[in-house]
């Protein structure tokens, strides 16, 4: 069954206007990161991502170390390697598999 789609209205707009305004600067100061399963074949497959505040994950003010967990149906055989990535920047992790 489809949903009714609806027109955007000038509250709609205010609304995405005001999100943007408080919630722009704190979000900022975190950084996506993705876990990326790669085949042999070159194939990529996000398994996950997660935001990092600024600081980081197991530093001093946040001691906690960050754990994960996620699956990709790349079949293990044709898994060439996993590569933490910062979205829409640059490879920081490879582990070949």
């Amino acid at each position: 069954m489809w949903a009714a789609v609806r027109s955007r209205t000038a509250d709609d707009d205010a609304l995405v206007a005001e999100l943007y305004r408080r919630y722009r600067v704190p979000l900022m100061s975190y950084v996506l990161r993705q876990l990326v399963a790669v085949s042999k074949a070159g194939e990529r497959r996000v398994v996950m991502g997660w935001l990092v505040p600024a600081p980081g994950d197991g530093v001093p003010g946040h001691p906690a170390h960050l754990v994960i967990q996620g699956g990709t149906s790349i079949p293990r055989a044709d898994l060439a390697r996993v590569d933490v990535n910062v979205v829409n920047g640059r490879t920081l992790l490879t582990i070949p598999v």
